[in-house]
């Protein structure tokens, strides 16, 4: 092997190093996640109607952990700074089966990316938007709503 040729590849190895390794990311971008989905204990009253009369149920509805997956589009303004839109959905059972709740939620979300280490980076962030609940109550009936929501990161 000659000097030259040595030199040549140390000096292209050294270069590209230099660009893989390059701080900042400033461009689109795609994402998307999935993991578990948590919801608190509900205290709920039912009122039904039926040709029987009317009646009141009362208790408190405990959920199963479910599972949620997003799907993110943004783009790098800085090195540091990033915007985003995000597409969420989730779902939940009651430990019973008898209640299912699902969601959708668009939030916009602004988030700020702090360098841990070379390949580490921590985020914080917050994101507003709106969030589209249904809940079937086991066949019987269902009932949804749509509200403003808000988020941190």
């Amino acid at each position: 092997m000659n000097t030259r040729a040595l030199l040549l590849g140390a000096a292209a190895s050294i270069a590209l190093a230099g660009t893989a390794n390059a701080d900042g990311f400033k461009n689109w971008y795609v994402g998307l996640e999935a993991g578990p989905s948590w919801i608190d204990d509900v205290d709920a009253t039912v009122v039904a109607v039926t040709p029987g009369g009317t009646f009141t149920i009362s208790g408190t509805e405990e959920f199963d952990s479910g599972w949620a997956v997003l799907a993110t589009a943004g783009y790098s303004l800085t090195e540091r700074w990033r915007v985003e839109a995000e597409l969420g959905y989730r779902d939940n059972k009651t430990t019973s089966d008898y209640l299912e709740m699902t969601e959708w939620s668009f939030m916009l979300n602004a988030l700020y990316d702090m360098p841990v280490s070379d390949r580490t980076k921590f985020s914080l962030g917050a994101g507003v938007g709106f969030d589209h609940m249904t809940v079937d109550f086991g066949g019987l009936a269902e009932e949804s709503d749509g509200d403003f929501a808000y988020q941190g990161i």
